[in-house]
């Protein structure tokens, strides 16, 4: 039997969600007149749309058969998407990659609008838990209207986790209310559909760092904050460069000393060889010049 949402709080069923959701052209139609009124932070104008139009019933849009569960129903990954660790955006989640360590917030595909006796709960998915994704545990208020933005954490250290379009990557779990909500979200006014709004214009600016800028304790640092891979990098580096500089000094240096010896050596033996030359070659001529006129004055003498 299909519980009332009137009755007292329980968990819903995926026959009571399936029961009390909107069909999809009503829906559909609900969204926009709720988006439009949000904009205008017309308070009176959305009271009445979830009094009158919405009431006890659940708004899903677009809702999927193959997302509902058991007790839950499967949120699939929207437009946008966000990274508090890097401080980017992307508004292309088609390609969008959780990298290991990184913390990022998903935009649901999924517009929910919940009546003022139901609230909700985001769960992980087992599935995805296994490769390494969580979700900061997070609820949803009675009378919340808008996407949904889940923050999703990439708890392992290998390869980047795909968050695409479409994809499912959480769970909402449905619970009624004892009563009603006094406060439901619907009339908090001036903060309608402006969280995700707000939490993207808040992200620092990315500066992509210059190569000057880069040193090897800012990459040690980068190292430290993400632990493996990245640290067997830096040790492979470290090592590595204390390898080369072994290697150089035992046996590149020291015969290029040797070398150098050598070389220096034959230029000094070179030089003064010359400097021989350039002395000895003057004064030989000297005295052979000197020996021919002595047998010349002798030649002359013997001659007289």
């Amino acid at each position: 039997m299909i519980s009332d949402l009137t009755s007292e709080g329980a968990v819903l069923s995926d026959a009571d969600i399936r029961a009390k959701r909107i069909k999809p052209k009503e829906a559909k139609a609900i969204v926009d007149k709720l988006e439009e009124l949000a904009k205008a932070e017309d308070t009176e104008g959305i009271k009445r749309v979830f009094k009158s139009e919405i009431g006890d019933r659940l708004l899903i849009y677009p809702f999927d058969e193959n997302s509902l569960q058991p007790s839950s129903y499967d949120l699939r990954v929207g437009e946008s998407a966000s990274s508090l660790t890097f401080g980017r955006r992307t508004d292309d989640t088609t390609k969008f990659m959780l990298q290991p360590k990184e913390c990022g917030n998903v935009q649901t595909l999924e517009y929910v609008a919940l009546p003022a006796n139901v609230t909700a709960f985001i769960h992980s998915k087992v599935g995805r838990v296994l490769t390494g994704l969580s979700h900061v545990s997070t609820k949803v208020d009675p009378g919340f209207f808008g996407h949904l933005m889940i923050a999703v954490y990439h708890n392992r250290s290998k390869a980047a986790i795909s968050l695409r379009r479409k994809d499912a990557f959480c769970a909402i779990t449905l619970a009624k209310l004892v009563s009603p909500s006094a406060d439901p979200y619907y009339l908090k006014g001036k903060h309608y559909g402006k969280a995700w709004q707000s939490h993207v214009a808040e992200l620092p600016e990315v500066k992509r760092a210059g190569r000057g800028q880069v040193t090897w304790d800012s990459m040690e640092e980068v190292f430290d904050i993400y632990g493996p891979p990245f640290d067997v990098v830096y040790e492979m580096f470290d090592v590595l460069g204390d390898e080369l500089e072994n290697r150089f000094s035992d046996k590149y240096l020291r015969d290029f000393r040797q070398d150098l010896i050598e070389k220096t050596e034959s230029m000094i033996v070179k030089r003064e060889n010359d400097l021989m030359r350039n002395v000895m070659i003057p004064i030989v001529v000297s005295i052979v010049l000197a020996f021919l006129a002595l047998i010349f004055e002798v030649v002359v003498a013997l001659r007289k």
